[in-house]
């Protein structure tokens, strides 16, 4: 069991290199953490999510008076700038759904699918939100702030499918290639690895379809569904923030941020990196990762990687090409960086063919195990969020993409 200190810094550090730079790219200021309430210069704080925060918050001063402890509401939290795609059906009152079976829809071309980035979000709520206790003392708060995201995510965004991919324990294959591969990641905390299980308990009574493979990671089960979407005809969301994911855009692929409530597609990709989705691996191979410890090309940084693909169209043309390149310093860092690039190309492209067990009609939205969450939320002390679990299922809706 970590103690309070050292896991208030891990919190502090998760938040400051993950959280503060999604609402800093938001807002356009600096956050100082722990605060629960992000303001403009001007003080007035941007509306977005207020309604849900405070709902959050109310959820979990209801969870926190169950085990004795206190949560310190703040102000609401910012976001800003939210673009969604027609398919998209808010709903102010929770309505009851029947169950659906495999038929809900006749053709893909109606399928909205989400697939949630399991591991990201939980370890943004467990950073995130402060510590919270179960009736018989246990840790909770990435239960509840996962569970939270989920039921939300139902209740507004009415998918017809939803997934949610894990990592499986143990080394991938990437590590076959690279053994340095993600050797700077710190290790779950304890009180982080207890709640997995329960997590996962959730989700199977939650009627959620759950996907893990030995061997690699939940990236490649998401590339490999956003494959398939791409083959069947359905409209995939991708709830992540992962920069790799952005490969996988597509027609009928977009990234979905639950925090920003925002989509991400070619387009922006564009805007941002100025390469398309086919050449989002090789501008990764160019600049590496130092979060997954990917090496890339000394001193090739997203502005230069951008300018070479521009010119070059791909990472072999920039490499063959690397003796025209003007400036000195960069035209010997790419000379010396093939090997490191290619590598690195190896590391960041994602498997599209992971060998899953998976059938589509297994992830079709239907309704909960009333009983199973009932005595979930009684084991984890959660009594308001119970309510939402058992009522916040909206019927699905067709796709109908934003062009």
């Amino acid at each position: 069991m970590q103690n309070e200190q050292f896991l208030l810094q891990r919190r502090q550090k998760y938040f400051c290199e993950h959280v503060s730079e999604e609402i800093e790219e938001v807002l356009g200021v600096g956050v100082v953490w722990p605060q629960q309430a992000f303001k403009s210069k001007a003080g007035k704080v941007m509306d977005g999510a207020e309604k849900q925060q405070q709902q959050l918050f109310s959820d979990m001063d209801d969870t926190c008076a169950a085990s004795g402890e206190s949560a310190d509401d703040g102000d609401s939290a910012a976001v800003t700038k939210v673009t969604k795609p027609d398919d998209v059906t808010e709903t102010s009152e929770a309505q009851k759904v029947e169950p659906l079976g495999p038929a809900a829809s006749d053709i893909a071309e109606d399928e909205v699918v989400y697939v949630i980035d399991s591991f990201s979000l939980i370890y943004q709520v467990f950073f995130a939100m402060p510590p919270m206790t179960g009736p018989a003392g246990q840790p909770v708060n990435a239960i509840f702030g996962f569970v939270r995201d989920i039921a939300d995510l139902l209740q507004r965004k009415t998918p017809t499918h939803i997934i949610a991919v894990f990592d499986a324990p143990g080394d991938v294959f990437r590590h076959e290639l690279y053994p340095a591969y993600k050797e700077n990641r710190d290790p779950m905390p304890d009180d982080l690895r207890a709640q997995i299980p329960p997590i996962k308990r959730m989700l199977e009574a939650m009627g959620i379809r759950c996907l893990e493979l030995v061997g690699f990671e939940a990236d490649d089960i998401m590339a490999t569904l956003a494959e398939q979407s791409d083959a069947r005809g359905n409209k995939c969301f991708l709830v992540t923030s992962d920069k790799d994911c952005r490969q996988l855009l597509s027609d009928n692929v977009q990234m979905y941020n639950i925090r920003k409530d925002s989509y991400f597609d070619a387009d922006d990709l564009h805007e941002v990196w100025g390469v398309g989705p086919d050449q989002v691996v090789d501008f990764q191979s160019l600049v590496g990762d130092s979060v997954d410890n990917v090496p890339g090309v000394n001193q090739i940084g997203p502005k230069t990687a951008t300018t070479l693909l521009q010119e070059f169209g791909t990472l072999e043309g920039v490499l063959d090409n690397a003796e025209t390149v003007k400036a000195k310093n960069r035209r010997e860092n790419l000379m010396k960086g093939r090997e490191d690039a290619m590598l690195s190309r190896q590391l960041v492209r994602l498997d599209r063919n992971v060998p899953i067990e998976f059938e589509w009609p297994s992830a079709v939205v239907s309704a909960v195990d009333a009983e199973r969450v009932e005595a979930l939320c009684d084991e984890f002390g959660f009594r308001t969020l119970r309510e939402r679990l058992l009522s916040a299922q909206t019927k699905p809706t067709a796709a109908v993409w934003e062009v």
